[in-house]
C-alpha cells in the first residue's frame, strides 16, 4: 500500500489529470516544467488557440553563447489535442530577437506571429516545422510599418493585425494605422492597411481612456460624457461621469454611462464590463475600492445582462473573441486565492464556477477565441481546462 500511495503522488507531482463528467483539466506541475529544461522565474504563457488545443509560452533563455549570437527568448508550444496527461506534445523554437513584445495566433495554430524589438521586428514561428523566420524588420533608409502600441492580435475573421504606425525612409511617421499582416510574403510586403486610427483619435481625441479593437474600424471605448448625454465632442464633459461605447467606422453607440468603469474586456459585438457609483476613501498604499458595483454583459445593441450576484469586486474579467463566452473572478487578495465562473451567451451569460479553478493561486488566464477552454499560468504551473 506505502508501494502504491508514494506512486499516486509521485504521478500528481508530475502531471495531475483531474476528470470530471463534463471537462477535462490538465494541470502541467513545476517538476515536469524542469524536465523540460524550462527557467520557471523567467516563463510565462502568451496564447491560446481559437479550438483550445495549442498553448504558447515565453522563455528568455539563459544561455549566454546564444545571447551573444541576438536570441535571447524561445518559443514553447504544448499541444493539448489529446485531453490526457500523457498526450501532451511539447517543442521549444528559439527565436531571433533579445526583447519579445507581444504574439498572435493563427485560426489553425500552425503559425505564429512575434512582435519583438519595441515593435520593430516581426517574426513568423511555423510551429509544425519547428522554424522562426523574420518576416520584416527595421533597417535606416527603409520604409516600413512599426507596431508602437504592442497590439498585435488575430480577429474573428482569421486575420492577424497590428495597431502602429506606418514610416518614410527617413523613419518618419506617415499615419497611424491597423495593419493586417500577410505571413505569407517578407519585407514591408507583409502590411496592409486596414484602418486608419489617426481618424478615430482625431474624432475621439483625449476623451478615451479606454480602447479595445475587436476588427479593423470596430471598438470599445471608454472616456468622458458630454453633460448632454450625447456621444458628440466638444469641450464640455460631465468630469463624474464615464460613457461606454461602441464605435463601428465613424458611428458611435452609447452602451452604458457611470460615475466609474473598472474592468472591462471586449469580444467581436460583447463586452463583459463593471462599473460602480461611489469611490471610497481609503489610505496611501490602499487598493481602490468601491461601492454600487455592478457587473454587465452587453452586446451592441444595448441589451444587457447583469452577471454578478452580488456587488463584490470581480476583479478579472475576459471576453472569448467570439463573444460567445464570458468570465469574471472573484479575487481573495489577502489569501492570494481566485476562483473563477464563467457564462455563454446561450444561457444569457448565466455564471457558473469553473471547479477546477475554485480558490486557486493567484495567475493569469488566458481564453480560448471560441470560448471551449481556457489556460492559467501562476507562476509554477500551467492549467489547461476545457468549458463544456
Amino acid at each position: 500500500m506505502k508501494v502504491l500511495r508514494f506512486l499516486a503522488i509521485f504521478l500528481s507531482a508530475v502531471f495531475v489529470l483531474a476528470a470530471a463528467a463534463d471537462a477535462a483539466t490538465i494541470r502541467i506541475t513545476q517538476p515536469k516544467l524542469k524536465s523540460l529544461g524550462i527557467t520557471i522565474s523567467k516563463f510565462g504563457i502568451v496564447n491560446i488557440s481559437k479550438d483550445g488545443k495549442i498553448v504558447t509560452g515565453y522563455e528568455k533563455v539563459i544561455d549566454t553563447k546564444l545571447k551573444q549570437k541576438g536570441t535571447v527568448y524561445k518559443l514553447w508550444v504544448f499541444d493539448f489535442s489529446g485531453k490526457t496527461r500523457e498526450s501532451v506534445k511539447t517543442s521549444e523554437i528559439l527565436l531571433p530577437c533579445t526583447a519579445i513584445q507581444n504574439a498572435a495566433l493563427s485560426h489553425d495554430g500552425k503559425t505564429c506571429i512575434v512582435t519583438a524589438e519595441r515593435g520593430s521586428k516581426f517574426i513568423k514561428v511555423d510551429i509544425p516545422a519547428k522554424k522562426a523566420t523574420v518576416l520584416f524588420e527595421h533597417k535606416k533608409g527603409t520604409p516600413g510599418f512599426r507596431c508602437d502600441s504592442g497590439v498585435i492580435q488575430t480577429f474573428p475573421s482569421g486575420k492577424i493585425a497590428a495597431s502602429g504606425y506606418f514610416y518614410d525612409k527617413l523613419d518618419q511617421i506617415k499615419a497611424k494605422y491597423i495593419a493586417y499582416i500577410d505571413y505569407t510574403k517578407t519585407g514591408a510586403d507583409i502590411f496592409k492597411p486596414a484602418f486608419d486610427t489617426t481618424r478615430f483619435e482625431f474624432a475621439i481625441g483625449d476623451v478615451a481612456d479606454y480602447v479595445e479593437w475587436v476588427d479593423a474600424g470596430k471598438c470599445f471605448w471608454i472616456g468622458k460624457m458630454k453633460k448632454t448625454g450625447k456621444p458628440e465632442l466638444d469641450n464640455c464633459f460631465d468630469e463624474n461621469n464615464k460613457v461606454l461605447c461602441y464605435w463601428d467606422k465613424g458611428k458611435a453607440t452609447i452602451i452604458d454611462h457611470a460615475p466609474y468603469f473598472i474592468h472591462e474586456s471586449a469580444g467581436r459585438d460583447h463586452i463583459i464590463y463593471t462599473k460602480a457609483q461611489t469611490l471610497l476613501p481609503r489610505k496611501e498604499g490602499e487598493l481602490n475600492k468601491y461601492e454600487g458595483t455592478e457587473t454587465y454583459v452587453s452586446d451592441i445593441n444595448k441589451k444587457k445582462f447583469k452577471v454578478n450576484p452580488n456587488e463584490r469586486m470581480y476583479q478579472y474579467l475576459t471576453m472569448s473573441k467570439d463573444g460567445t463566452t464570458a468570465i469574471m473572478s472573484d479575487s481573495n487578495l489577502e489569501a492570494a486565492t481566485v476562483s473563477y465562473f464563467y457564462g455563454r451567451n446561450v444561457t444569457s451569460y448565466k455564471m457558473r464556477p469553473i471547479k477546477e479553478q475554485t480558490r486557486v493561486q493567484l495567475n493569469q488566464l488566458r481564453l480560448a477565441e471560441s470560448g471551449c477552454a481556457y489556460v492559467t499560468w501562476d507562476g509554477f504551473q500551467i492549467t489547461w481546462g476545457d468549458l463544456p
